[in-house]
């Protein structure tokens, strides 16, 4: 059909052959791109070691507003600036996922993956609920009181 020929003559067009070395160019430019990091991984990164110079920012007007206190002695600046140390300090590490096993399923566990199953996770509740004397740890707070 007419239609189809003037489509190929329009857009099938022959591929022009090329050197080795723009080859090369060409497989350099991609690598070059390839190896940028990650835009918004950069941009993350970068408000975390924002965050971070803040909060220590925060810390040291704290400390000096702890060690310019006249109506503190030097045992309690030094326990005020040790508390404030401790709490800037600690390292939120990531807890283990538990992942409940289906009833005859086998599943593989790795690293910060623990399995369990319906029953161990609901004594594991039933332990920890304020009723059982025997439960030293658990929940803190307010519903622990209650």
């Amino acid at each position: 059909p007419g239609w189809f020929q003037s489509e190929e003559r329009q857009y099938n067009k022959p591929q022009l052959p090329i050197t080795k070395e723009m080859m090369q160019e060409e497989k350099r430019k991609l690598l070059e791109v390839a190896a940028r990091p990650i835009k918004k991984v950069m941009e993350a990164k970068a408000r975390k070691k924002l965050k971070a110079v803040r909060a220590v920012q925060r810390q040291s007007a704290k400390a000096d507003a702890i060690g310019s206190d006249a109506e503190l002695d030097e045992r309690a600046k030094q326990r005020a600036l040790q508390k404030l140390y401790d709490k800037g300090v600690a390292i939120k590490r990531p807890r283990a996922v538990a992942v409940v096993a289906k009833k005859g399923a086998r599943s593989v566990g790795g690293k910060g993956v623990k399995i369990v199953d319906r029953r161990m996770k609901k004594d594991m509740a039933a332990t920890i609920r304020t009723g059982n004397r025997n439960f030293k740890g658990g929940r803190r707070g307010s519903k622990a009181k209650a």
